[in-house]
């Protein structure tokens, strides 16, 4: 995993959320799934390629963190080169829509990082660079799986709760250490 961190930069980044429509509302869960899987290894996994390459020129981090019928995904970056990876991740998801594996996409504007969002659980102190850092090592690992298994999913054990044992204690929600459908174990 490559993140590009400078201390300048962690309070200059702007990022960019977009959502990429991988399925119709109320598609079954197989189908959803495999679409997913189709847009995570084949859109998500090259821009990781491209991200670590240097090939993605101005960003400096990328992760998914929600999957359903649309798959919501983040980029941030450099301001100064900000407009040019927008652009880039704009062409990509235009060249997926052709391709037939995304339904279609849209995005909020670009903003600075640096400015807190509760919905995000960034508006606790501290807590964006850790949260960014660990959300795109699952997002990267749920893809390295995806890419070598050739399967549809990443299982809850791998994906859910890496993501909530440590996103929702460091925002301050109860969550359980060892999850087990329908029993919790150690409350954090």
């Amino acid at each position: 995993m490559v993140i590009r961190w400078r201390r300048r930069e962690r309070r200059m980044l702007r990022v960019k959320p977009w959502f990429a429509q991988v399925a119709a509302p109320g598609t079954d869960l197989g189908t959803t799934l495999k679409a997913q899987a189709a847009f995570i290894t084949q859109f998500m996994g090259p821009l990781f390629d491209d991200l670590d390459a240097g090939r993605l020129a101005g960003a400096s981090s990328a992760h998914f963190h929600r999957l359903h019928e649309v798959v919501r995904f983040r980029v941030l970056g450099a301001p100064a080169d900000f407009d040019a990876v927008a652009t880039d991740v704009e062409r990509r998801l235009d060249a997926a829509r052709a391709a037939g594996f995304i339904r279609g996409w849209t995005s909020e504007p670009a903003s600075e990082w640096r400015n807190p969002d509760a919905r995000y659980g960034t508006d606790v102190p501290g807590v964006a660079t850790p949260f960014t850092t660990l959300m795109e090592a699952v997002s990267r690992a749920a893809t390295a799986m995806l890419r070598s298994t050739g399967g549809t999913s990443v299982g809850d054990e791998a994906l859910w709760n890496c993501l909530h044992l440590v996103h929702n204690p460091m925002t301050g929600i109860e969550r359980h250490l060892v999850e087990v459908p329908g029993s919790g174990i150690h409350i954090l």
